[in-house]
Parts: C-alpha cells; sequence; structure tokens
C-alpha cells in the first residue's frame, strides 16, 4: 500500500512548534517505523523551505529520501488572506500533485491551516481520488 503523509500541519508558521506540528511530525514518523511492507511518501509544502530540510533530517534512516516530495503552491499575492482565486488554483495544484504520487490513502495531519500562510488543505475537492474510501473531504 501506498501511503501519503501530507505534513503541511508541521510545516505550517503558526502550528510548526506547536501541539499539531509536534504531533503531525511524531505520528508521521511512527507511521514511518512501522511501515512495514508498505511505502511511505511525505508531502511538503515547498513555501516552508527550512522545515523541508528538517524533515529531510528527521526522517533520515526512515524512508527513501526519494520519497520525501516537495509540491510548490502558485505564486501568492504578498503576505496574509489570499484571494479566493488564489486559494482555487493552489488546490488544483496541490490535489494535482497529490493525485501524481498515485497513493492507496492520503493522511493529512490538520485541515484547520492556511489562514495567512502557503497551506494548502484541499483533499478530493477538484480530482476524485484513487479509492474514494480512503480520501478525506472537507464539506464547504
Amino acid at each position: 500500500m501506498r501511503i501519503v503523509i501530507d505534513l503541511q500541519g508541521a510545516q505550517s508558521t503558526g502550528s510548526r512548534h506547536r501541539g499539531i506540528g509536534r504531533y503531525s511530525l511524531s505520528l508521521a514518523q511512527s507511521m514511518a517505523r512501522q511501515a512495514g511492507i508498505h511505502e511511505i511518501l511525505l508531502a511538503l509544502n515547498g513555501r516552508f523551505p527550512d522545515a523541508v530540510d528538517d524533515f529531510r533530517a528527521a526522517f533520515k534512516g526512515l524512508i527513501d529520501p526519494t520519497n520525501i516530495k516537495v509540491w510548490y503552491p502558485a505564486a501568492q499575492s504578498g503576505s496574509g488572506a489570499r484571494a479566493p482565486g488564489e486559494v482555487r488554483a493552489d488546490e488544483m495544484l496541490y490535489e494535482a500533485f497529490l493525485a501524481s504520487l498515485a497513493p492507496d490513502a492520503v493522511h493529512v495531519s490538520s485541515l484547520f491551516e492556511g489562514l495567512g500562510d502557503a497551506t494548502v488543505t484541499s483533499i478530493g475537492r477538484f480530482a476524485p481520488c484513487p479509492r474514494q474510501s480512503h480520501c478525506t473531504t472537507s464539506s464547504r
């Protein structure tokens, strides 16, 4: 089974060093340690470059470095809240990125990120998940 773990909840500026960030990182590391025959991929947001480097170190020896996948949201119009069109474009890019990884399951550590930063938390809103029963969707 190919399991993609989205770690934006541990990358986000507001959550990285708080509860959700520590929980997300710890859970992902535990999943990687217990993966057995399952393949673990990490999905990281390239708009948080310091966190990407930290996670490469945190997962050294736990997963193949090539299984750390970084995607980049579209350019943003400054800091703070994004325009609705920018959010939708980023959600589409993010979902296309996830689909390109051909996951059997996707774990998103926090759907409550992205207010005022580059985090994107859309799952199954635009692109159907490969196996719908393994996707988490948020109602909007």
